[in-house]
């Protein structure tokens, strides 16, 4: 049985540590940047579908490697395409590479999305660098690039 020291120090040390951080820090980020879509007029996307955006191409993407993108399986990402294809965001095309495959697409509507979110990002970004100050800003974007795209190669806790 867990001693009570132990569950204390779990309980003091949890909303503190990295992992929740980011996680919160992510859900506070898209519920803003969908009170900023709902605010443009554009209908509201579920989160769990603004969060794969950044893993289609402006060009097209292979559902696979989206959900390899992603961290998802094949069949998790199959129902948010088939979310926001029925949203009008975005659509399925040959893939002029390999006709037996099919690209992910966005649609018009999708790019007026993309674009619009981009447009909210940068103010919260703004928002953000207001309140935390240049350095503090510019310390959270090396610190999550760094998390971000140079992860594997530094950081091995195998």
């Amino acid at each position: 049985m867990i001693s009570a020291q132990d569950f204390e120090k779990l309980r003091s040390s949890r909303p503190k540590g990295l992992s929740r951080l980011l996680l919160v820090a992510r859900r506070n980020f898209v519920d803003e940047i969908n009170k900023g879509i709902c605010d443009s007029g554009l209908p509201p996307v579920p989160g769990s579908c603004l969060t794969i955006l950044p893993y289609i191409d402006l060009e097209g993407t292979r559902s696979s490697e989206v959900a390899n993108r992603a961290g998802m399986t094949k069949q998790a990402i199959t129902q948010k395409m088939n979310q926001m294809e029925a949203l009008g965001i975005i659509e399925k095309r040959l893939d002029p590479n390999d006709a037996r495959a099919a690209l992910v697409c966005y649609t018009e509507l999708g790019i007026s999305y993309l674009i619009k979110i981009h447009e909210i990002v940068e103010l919260i970004e703004d928002k953000l660098g207001s309140e935390l100050g240049e350095k503090k800003m510019r310390d959270l974007r090396f610190a999550l690039e760094f998390m971000a795209y140079e992860w594997d190669q530094k950081i091995n806790l195998r």
